[in-house]
């Protein structure tokens, strides 16, 4: 029997008001993708099980968003997509969907759980019995591009307790962090580690979605369709970071979104440093690229939007290069240095003697890694964080 479309909607409402859900902005883009239908509606109620992240904790209970939502969206995907209802093949579509990977294996994925486990931010921080509270983004992606969708999904982590050991309030504004993915996206765990880090030190860490899918991609093929058309207009990689940091605004009240900075880690290091390059975002004090892709591309959009002059952008930048990293040569190095001076925006570079690239990821540890121009580097990793650590503490503290 078909149930009237406001029938469902009433029910959705029922189901979260019964549950006393706190964050009532992620739910009403599950309720308006019902109303409206189309890509949204298909998108949102697709959103794998193993990508709904916990809720914060409130009064004491742990809101598990993945048990709750994924059984009510089960039955509703069935409704909305008329069949009638959730049976056997509900089930097992959550099932496949619980098996997506957040690593590319297993051996990587203990390798960066246990550098997760030995960072002694977060240690202080667990020491200290705090908490790191994460919640989903999901927000309307500016421009669909072949193989992403019409949403955008990110995610916000905070800590109620600082590495410092300081207790924060709960509503308490603080800096917010951009992190930007690498080429497989947001959905992974070396990312989750570094939100943690980020959050450990007393800051918002937003990760945003550059691509438009619900999960990583392991697929290199596929990996290489979605970027092709953001290589092309990179305006569009600047346009979804901007939606992130639009969404945080809205539905995160920690989130301070005058005070920002951001970090990336290769794919991610060449956004954020187009995000600085762009002269869009005055607003960021300071930006990291961790071995990120390094070329003078095209000022795409300084003819289309009133910009900041020379000298006017002061974002503090950093680029960690690997000397031995073979993706970057040497003359678009040097063009890109050219850019950024032409630019008038203070950065430095640090450039590790003969580092590889990937040099912050602690899974990049094997024969295969090396010959393919990848590599842990445990010196450059720690100097690299710690400096941008650093940085930030300069820049925030009495902010």
């Amino acid at each position: 029997m078909e149930i009237p479309a406001k029938t469902r909607i009433f029910s959705t409402c029922t189901y979260i008001h019964t549950y006393r859900y706190t964050h009532m902005h992620t739910f009403t883009m599950y309720i308006e993708a019902l109303v409206f239908g189309g890509d949204s509606l298909r998108d949102i109620f697709n959103l794998s099980i193993a990508q709904r992240p916990s809720l914060p904790t409130y009064k004491g209970r742990q809101y598990r968003f993945r048990e709750f939502v994924g059984r009510r969206v089960s039955g509703l995907r069935a409704f909305a997509m008329g069949s009638g209802g959730g049976g056997n093949e509900d089930c097992k579509d959550s099932n496949a969907q619980a098996s997506v990977r957040t690593s590319l294996n297993e051996q990587c994925a203990a390798l960066i759980r246990n550098a997760e486990s030995s960072d002694p931010d977060i240690k202080t921080v667990r020491s200290m019995k705090g908490e790191f509270i994460e919640m989903p983004l999901v927000y309307p992606n500016p421009k669909k591009t072949p193989g992403s969708t019409s949403m955008l999904y990110g995610r916000i982590m905070w800590s109620n307790v600082g590495a410092d050991g300081r207790l924060y309030v709960p509503k308490e504004k603080r800096p917010v962090v951009i992190v930007v993915h690498t080429a497989v996206g947001q959905q992974e765990d070396f990312i989750t580690w570094r939100m943690k880090s980020l959050a450990a030190n007393g800051y918002v860490a937003l990760a945003v979605d550059i691509f438009g899918t619900p999960h990583a991609i392991w697929d290199p093929k596929l990996g290489k369709e979605i970027r092709a058309p953001l290589y092309e207009n990179r305006k569009l990689m600047v346009d979804r970071l901007k939606a992130g940091i639009k969404a945080a605004s809205e539905q995160v009240v920690q989130a301070d979104v005058s005070r920002l900075a951001i970090i990336g880690f290769c794919f991610g290091g060449m956004v954020a440093l187009d995000t600085v390059k762009s002269c869009r975002f005055p607003h960021i004090k300071v930006a990291s690229s961790f071995h990120g892709i390094l070329d003078a591309h095209p000022l795409y959009n300084r003819n289309e939007e009133k910009l900041a002059k020379f000298g006017e952008v002061q974002t503090k930048a950093l680029v960690f290069h690997g000397g031995s990293d073979p993706f970057i040569s040497k003359e678009n190095k040097e063009a890109f240095r050219r850019q950024m001076d032409s630019l008038g925006i203070p950065w430095q570079m640090r450039e590790f003697h003969g580092v590889k690239h990937a040099f912050t990821r602690p899974e990049k540890i094997t024969e295969t890694d090396f010959a393919n121009g990848f590599g842990y580097n445990e010196e450059a990793a720690t100097q690299s964080w710690e400096e941008t650590i650093a940085l930030l503490k300069q820049t925030f503290d009495g902010l």
